[in-house]
């Protein structure tokens, strides 16, 4: 090993007292060169002999890995200095810890390795350091008879990914066969390696290279599968990594339409008799709707509105037909801005369709807004109280004259009351919204 090739005479005065021996049967052979210069003075050779060392307990290396991480955090200049001065060293440090990765069972060291190859690979910048960390991935890998033990890899992979994000190019261009370990790993009876595997697809497809590249896996190979996840999802961790990639790809035109209409093929398919096959985007986000979760629901009120952004006349129709809009007006009750903001936003977008107004949903629903108005002009949030105008002026406008839409004159009193607070507002662009909601209100 080149760190022994390196031996230093005898032990110059105070480098005992100096130096962390982290390896003391080795560590009289190393020369100074591979000692951090400032307390804590760390030996990198000692480091690098003592981390494969099959008798040293796994205690023992955590401390010696968490030791080096926040040396790396506190004097990073330093500790590259010392990485990089040799790069057979550098090399076969990442490998080491990349080995060290794949061999422990989960927990805390499992963190650790990740969160120190990331630092190593992010600070130092050296693209043969990364060739050969992604190298090691697609190997570990291919190399797996099944996912059981893929956890660990598929993790390193989306943080990566996430810490240099041009790695999404280069995965996909030059790792291509591993897309079909990632589908693998989706079915896995694991929702820990699923959910890894959802977070390392967000990232791919947020690049639009890699995007545009991954478009026929996703149309032919992974939607109905990350549907069929999504939809079955259970730990809290999966559903976010779900609904985070589902953001990605929701960005674009293509997968929008691939999407809905494999949701559409579901949904005509439904009361068929026999075990289903697909999954309806609009049912599902509906289930994380009426979850008791905030999160769950905010991320999936921006999915339908990602969705309905691409064009609310093609697709603001299936979300009306599941309902949609009832669990919308009922979340403007909300303590939460976000989520009543989020709600606003899906709602005037849905108020494009006609659909939305001839089932109703708006006359059960505008004391929802009116209540929601109300509460929302006590809060010193300008773009809340913009945007529940807009909503109660769009409702307005575009309300069918045959359709009654206050059906009690104390809600209509209300609706009055609201809108005269709201024009006296000392934020112009508040009133100015009050001014359109009211001429819609007379009208």
């Amino acid at each position: 090993m080149a760190v022994r090739d390196a031996a230093a005479g005898p032990l110059g005065p105070g480098r005992d007292e100096e130096t962390a021996l982290f390896f003391e049967r080795a560590h009289y052979r190393h020369d100074p060169c591979w000692l951090l210069p400032v307390p804590p003075r760390l030996c990198l050779a000692c480091l690098l002999e003592l981390l494969p060392e099959p008798c040293v307990s796994l205690v023992r290396k955590k401390h010696v890995l968490s030791c080096f991480r926040d040396a790396l955090l506190r004097h990073a200049s330093l500790v590259m200095q010392l990485v990089a001065q040799d790069q057979r060293i550098c090399i076969h440090f990442v490998s080491m810890l990349f080995g060290l990765l794949c061999n422990v069972e989960g927990g805390s060291v499992t963190d650790l390795c990740i969160e120190v190859l990331i630092q190593l690979t992010t600070q130092l910048k050296l693209e043969h350091i990364i060739h050969c960390l992604l190298d090691e991935c697609h190997k570990e890998l291919c190399n797996m008879p099944s996912m059981r033990g893929s956890l660990a890899t598929l993790t390193l992979l989306g943080k990566l990914v996430d810490a240099i994000p041009p790695l999404a190019d280069k995965l996909v261009m030059e790792h291509s066969d591993l897309m079909e370990h990632l589908l693998r790993g989706l079915v896995y009876p694991s929702e820990g390696v699923q959910a890894s595997v959802c977070y390392l697809y967000g990232k791919l497809y947020s690049s639009p290279v890699a995007a545009e590249t991954l478009s026929g896996h996703f149309r032919e190979k992974l939607c109905p599968l990350f549907l069929s996840t999504l939809d079955g999802a259970q730990t809290k961790e999966l559903q976010i990594n779900c609904l985070g990639l589902l953001r990605q790809l929701l960005k674009y035109d293509l997968f929008v339409s691939v999407i809905m209409n494999k949701s559409a093929m579901a949904e005509s398919t439904e009361g068929v008799e026999g075990p289903p096959e697909k999954t309806s985007l609009p049912l599902v986000l509906k289930k994380l709707l009426l979850s008791r979760d905030e999160t769950l629901q905010v991320a999936s009120t921006h999915c339908i509105t990602a969705v309905l952004v691409h064009s609310p006349v093609k697709h603001a129709p299936a979300f009306i037909h599941a309902d949609i809009p009832e669990f919308l007006f009922e979340h403007l009750s909300s303590s939460s801005e976000v989520l009543v903001w989020s709600s606003y936003s899906c709602l005037i977008l849905l108020a494009e369709e006609p659909l939305f107004f001839s089932k109703c949903h708006t006359v059960y629903g505008i004391e929802s807004v009116v209540r929601s108005l109300q509460g929302s002009l006590r809060m010193n949030n300008t773009e809340l109280h913009k945007q529940g105008l807009l909503l109660f002026a769009e409702i307005l406008t575009r309300q069918p004259e045959e359709i009654k839409l206050f059906t009690s004159s104390d809600m209509c009193r209300d609706a009055g009351r609201a809108l005269q607070e709201a024009v006296s507002s000392p934020v112009l662009e508040v009133a100015a919204e009050a001014v359109k909601a009211i001429s819609a209100f007379l009208r």
